[in-house]
C-alpha cells in the first residue's frame, strides 16, 4: 500500500467528473492510491471503472443512523456529509496522507505545496476561498462567501494522527444531522463548519498559493496568463482548477453560482482551459453517467 491516499465522492451521475478528476490525479501523482466513495445504491458503474480507481461503498464507512442518515439529506447534501467518514476510513486502513478532492476540479501539476507542509508538521491543509478582497458587487461576494465557508472544502488534505481522527470525529458530530443547505442559519453543509477547526485543532495549515483551488469566486482577484503553455496565476504555476458549477455540454455562462464572467470575458487562458476540461468530461462518457437516477432521491 501506498503512503497517501486520494479520495472522491459521487453518485452514479456524476462518474464522468471522478473520472477525468481521477485521471489527472493518476497523471500528477501516480504514487498515489486512487479512491471514490459511490453515494448511491447501484455500485455496478462504479466497480467498472476499477483500472481508474478502487469503489468505496457506504456501508464500509461505519455512517450512523441507518436509512435515517441516508434520507434526510439531498444529493448534494449526502455527498458533503460522508467527507469526513471517508476521510477517517483512509486513515485507518493505514495512510499517512489522505487527499479529498471533489470530482469536478483537474490536477494540472504535482501538489508539492501540499505535501512540503505536511511533511514539515501541519496536519491539516486548507485552502481558502479569497485571497484578496472583492472590489465589486457582482455575485459571489464577500458575503456571499462568509455564508458559504472561509475555506473551500473541495479540497483537503489530512496527515494521519490522533489529532486529525479526533477532528474527524467532531466534523461527523455536525454532519450527522446539520449538513445542509441554510444560509439563514449560518450553515452550509460540511464545509461552513471548517471555519472553526482552526481555532478548535492545532497545526492547521492554510495554503495562500494562488495557483491552488482557482475558480469563478476568485479569478477575479489573480491575474491568469499563458506562457508558451504554461499557466500562470500571479506569476505561479496553475497547480488545479475548481470547474465548480460549470456544465460542460454548455459552459458559456462558467458556472451556475455566478454573474461575474462568461466565456467571452474570462480571458483567453481560462476559457482554453474551460473548453479542455469540457471535451475531457465530454471524452468520459458524460451522456451515459448523467441519465443515471439517483438511488436515494426516493423511498422503495
Amino acid at each position: 500500500m501506498n503512503s497517501t491516499a486520494v479520495v472522491t465522492i459521487v453518485s452514479n451521475n456524476y462518474l464522468h467528473f471522478a473520472r477525468t478528476l481521477m485521471q489527472s490525479v493518476a497523471q500528477q501523482h501516480p504514487e498515489a492510491d486512487r479512491y471514490c466513495v459511490i453515494v448511491d445504491r447501484d455500485l455496478t458503474h462504479g466497480e467498472a471503472l476499477n483500472a481508474e480507481f478502487d469503489t468505496l461503498a457506504l456501508d464500509q464507512l461505519d455512517l450512523p443512523e441507518g436509512d435515517d442518515f441516508l434520507f434526510q439529506y439531498n444529493v448534494l447534501e449526502l455527498n458533503t456529509a460522508v467527507k469526513p467518514w471517508a476521510l477517517e476510513y483512509l486513515i485507518r486502513r493505514g495512510y499517512g496522507n489522505v487527499l479529498y478532492i471533489d470530482p469536478d476540479i483537474v490536477l494540472y501539476r504535482p501538489l508539492q505545496e501540499v505535501f512540503t507542509p505536511l511533511a514539515s508538521g501541519a496536519e491539516l491543509v486548507l485552502t481558502p476561498h479569497l485571497l484578496a478582497p472583492v472590489t465589486d458587487t457582482l455575485n459571489p461576494g464577500e458575503l456571499d462567501i462568509r455564508r458559504a465557508g472561509t475555506y473551500n472544502l473541495g479540497f483537503c488534505a489530512l496527515r494521519a494522527g490522533d489529532n486529525m481522527l479526533g477532528m474527524l470525529q467532531w466534523w461527523q458530530g455536525k454532519l450527522k444531522r446539520d449538513c445542509i443547505i441554510a444560509h439563514d442559519r449560518g450553515i452550509f453543509v460540511d464545509q461552513s463548519w471548517m471555519d472553526l477547526v482552526p481555532g478548535l485543532f492545532p497545526n492547521v495549515f492554510v495554503l495562500r498559493h494562488p495557483g491552488y483551488n482557482i475558480a469563478y469566486w476568485n479569478i477575479a482577484q489573480r491575474s491568469v496568463v499563458d506562457e508558451d503553455g504554461n499557466i500562470l496565476v500571479n506569476n505561479q504555476r496553475l497547480a488545479f482548477f475548481h470547474y465548480s458549477g460549470l456544465n460542460p455540454l454548455d459552459p458559456q455562462n462558467v458556472s451556475k453560482y455566478q454573474n461575474r464572467f462568461t466565456l467571452d470575458n474570462i480571458g483567453a487562458p481560462i476559457a482554453e482551459l474551460i473548453r479542455d476540461y469540457c471535451q475531457r468530461v465530454i471524452d468520459n462518457n458524460i451522456d451515459h453517467y448523467r441519465r443515471i437516477s439517483y438511488g436515494f432521491g426516493c423511498y422503495d
